[in-house]
């Protein structure tokens, strides 16, 4: 019986073991097979909800929701599921929240391969959350071997956020190029987004995504979708009529009931180049039934105009016409025959395009004639300036006179004429097809001036025409300050200092360029140059207002400076940061532990008294006669660091911990002695080595609260709740056992 009662003992407490190791075991985490869940994709990505329960038909007015997901499984899976539920974005920041509104699971289909996918009918918000709705949602599977998995675990694969109807629509548009010719591509591109103006909305803007666009331009309509991002872009070809085109625009969502449809309006405008063609003659005199050449350039918006457009030179007096074609150039050259009878006649020039249908237009008149006779003719093209147009420098002024005629001008005058003014007058003889050259060089005046030419004034010469003969050009003198030759306008430096004006306080000034302090007189001049109320001759940083002063000369003004008198301790650290002969104040007297003789004030002098005034590495020398204050081995004289107690690289007057105990200075109690940190009795005897810390009578090894004087006696240890109870149990279990054994009365 005894043993039968001591197996029962036994057993309990082998099962109190059992249960407790089962309690730590629950605690370990377990593991899953190899599962991978990938490229997650939520589309709309912010979809658009409905107001329950405003509408009874409730499920057919909200954006319908896709989730898709990639899953690779070792064992073959006979059921995947997604778990959501619907939060408010306060309450939607854990997984599952107890404040989320439900938790729904669906299915997911096997869509092909390892993709599965689920979609939802509509998704509803209660217009008492106003700011939307948050889903949080994760994936459950389970495989042909009946385990179930979730992944991701303790987190949400993805979110999406569940607005309420939107209150309006923003459509952006924009049309490039706004002005197009006939025919041309144009490009209309924009935005389309779902914006709120409650208070607090979670998202006031959300693009429209996959959202039925439609762009009318004319007679035309054209069916889009915008993409993902609400962006739309369509390529049109502009309408062949000149005119401006309004583009209409309008977004519409067809998957929710209360969308605002949004409209946008830009517009385009389709013009006409504009074609132009000059005309020359090579004489504008000839004897009845010559040859002469007409030319000339076409032209569209200035440039020169393909190649192959029909050119047609005509004498409309004789019904006489010519067809010719430009070349690449625009060029164009018609070889014509004058009438057999003479008289004036004209020459109309008409210039086709026939991808725009626009044409252009010229005409110039010549006379055919019985007796040859010359035709002097000025013009502005043959008047030249070279060199460069600013003050106090020679300008070269050329002019030129081209006989048209057929007979030779003998001693016709030509004057030059400046602002009314003759600069020359000369004669010259010109032949048929001949130019006269002349030139003068004219030393400028800034202004606006006149040169004029004229050929033949006094009309002394018989001409074929008399209408040609003056000719005029106006130009500008700039001012050149500097007299580089460049005018200022186009001058990056107008005053030659080397310095670029736009970094020139004084452009036209060679004298100076920086005004530091903005008083409008140059630093050259200025006895105070960051006004700082202390003369150049005076500051240490004549260009700096914020300091004057250097006392160390370390180039770090005062004010700035860390270590104002280059003694090596920061001047937090240090008692007398003026003055680099003293950094230390032992005793608190205000004079320096070098020029002190009693360091610690305790009446004894330093030198003859007292054994310890102040012994940094405690060799039995006061520093002021050590030579090696900090014990390193290196004589202070040499020492970069004469003050490093703990031999760490850092100047005591930088180091935060001085004696490398691990605790600052400003905690330590004694930051010169790395055995010592605390003090707790204040009674100069650091802990370590006091054997009553808390002063209260009783000494530590026998105090129950060594750091507390306010307790004094021996406390029971206290056990973990647990063990007293393992121990408990164990020591009634061996009770028991042993008045068992020893139960007289007992039977085996």
């Amino acid at each position: 019986m005894k043993f039968r009662i001591a197996s029962m003992i036994l057993g309990f407490l082998l099962m109190s073991g059992f249960f407790i190791g089962l309690a730590q075991a629950s605690e370990i985490p377990t593991t899953t097979n190899s599962i991978s869940v990938s490229n997650i994709t939520q589309v709309p990505e912010n979809p658009v909800g409905f107001i329950w329960p405003d509408t009874p038909d409730w499920g057919n007015d909200g954006d319908q929701l896709y989730i898709y997901a990639e899953i690779d499984s070792d064992n073959p899976l006979v059921r995947v599921q997604v778990n959501n539920e619907f939060c408010t974005p306060a309450e939607c920041l854990a997984m599952f929240s107890p404040a989320c509104y439900g938790w729904y699971q669906d299915d997911m289909d096997h869509l092909g391969g390892n993709l599965y996918g689920l979609w939802y009918k509509s998704w509803w918000n209660d217009d008492s959350w106003g700011a939307g709705i948050y889903v949080n949602y994760n994936i459950t599977f389970e495989d042909d071997t009946g385990q179930v998995f979730w992944w991701p675990e303790n987190a949400t694969i993805n979110s999406g956020t569940f607005q309420n109807p939107p209150t309006n629509t923003e459509v952006t548009a924009q049309v490039e190029p706004t002005t197009v010719y006939p025919g041309q591509d144009v490009w209309i591109n924009g935005t389309a987004n779902h914006t709120y103006s409650e208070a607090g909305a979670w998202n006031n803007t959300i693009p429209m995504e996959t959202t039925n666009v439609t762009i009318k331009v004319g007679g035309d309509t054209h069916e889009l979708k915008t993409d993902l991002e609400g962006n739309y872009s369509l390529q049109i070809t502009a309408p062949t009529t000149p005119d401006s085109y309004e583009v209409n625009i309008t977004v519409q969502n067809d998957t929710v009931v209360r969308s605002i449809t949004g409209y946008a309006e830009p517009q385009f405008d389709v013009v006409l180049p504009v074609i132009d063609a000059s005309l020359h003659l090579n004489t504008t005199t000839t004897l009845p039934e010559q040859q002469l050449w007409a030319s000339g350039t076409v032209t569209l918006d200035g440039a020169p105009a393909p190649a192959g457009l029909e050119v047609t030179v005509e004498i409309p007096e004789t019904g006489d016409s010519w067809i010719v074609a430009t070349d690449a150039n625009g060029d164009y050259a018609a070889q014509i025959n004058s009438p057999n009878i003479t008289g004036d006649f004209t020459v109309n020039i008409t210039a086709v395009c026939p991808t725009y249908s626009i044409t252009a237009w010229n005409d110039t008149v010549f006379m055919v004639v019985a007796v040859p006779l010359p035709d002097l003719v000025a013009s502005p093209l043959n008047i030249t300036l070279t060199g460069n147009q600013v003050g106090g420098v020679d300008l070269h002024v050329g002019i030129a006179v081209y006989n048209y005629g057929i007979a030779t001008a003998v001693d016709a005058q030509i004057n030059i004429s400046l602002d009314g003014e003759l600069l020359d007058s000369s004669r010259y003889t010109i032949a048929p097809g001949e130019w006269m050259e002349n030139g003068l060089t004219w030393l400028q005046v800034i202004g606006t001036h006149n040169i004029t030419v004229e050929a033949d004034p006094a009309g002394e010469i018989e001409e074929s025409s008399e209408l040609n003969n003056i000719a005029w050009k106006e130009f500008e003198v700039l001012e050149d300050f500097d007299g580089d030759g460049t005018a200022d306008i186009d001058d990056l430096d107008d005053d030659d200092d080397g310095v670029p004006d736009s970094e020139d306080d004084f452009p036209l000034n060679p004298d100076e360029t920086t005004d530091t302090d903005g008083d409008e007189t140059g630093d050259n001049e200025d006895e105070d140059d960051d006004n700082d109320d202390v003369p150049d001759n005076e500051d240490a940083f004549p260009l700096n207002s914020t300091e004057w002063s250097d006392l160390d000369g370390d180039d770090i003004g005062d004010n700035s400076d860390q270590d104002i008198d280059g003694d090596d301790v920061n001047n937090d650290l240090d008692a007398f940061p003026l003055d680099d002969t003293e950094w230390a104040d032992y005793d608190g007297d205000d004079i320096g532990d070098n020029a002190d003789l009693d360091d610690d004030s305790d009446g004894l002098d330093d030198a003859t008294e007292d054994p310890y005034p102040m012994d940094t590495d405690n060799d039995g020398l006061v520093n002021s006669m050590d030579q090696d204050d900090d014990g390193d081995g290196i004589p202070d004289i040499s020492d970069t660091m004469p003050l490093d107690t703990d031999n760490d690289g850092t100047n005591n007057g930088e180091d935060a911990d001085i004696d490398g105990d691990g605790v600052e200075n400003a905690e330590d109690a004694f930051p010169l002695d790395e055995n010592e940190d605390t003090d707790t009795d204040d009674d100069g005897i650091g802990n370590n080595e006091d054997d009553d810390d808390d002063d209260d009578g009783v000494l530590d090894e026998d105090d129950a609260a060594p750091l507390n004087p306010e307790i004094s006696e021996h406390e029971a240890e206290t056990q973990d709740p647990s063990t007293m109870a393992v121990i408990a149990i164990i020591a009634i279990a061996a009770i028991l056992v042993a008045v068992v054994l020893i139960y007289p009365g007992s039977k085996s």
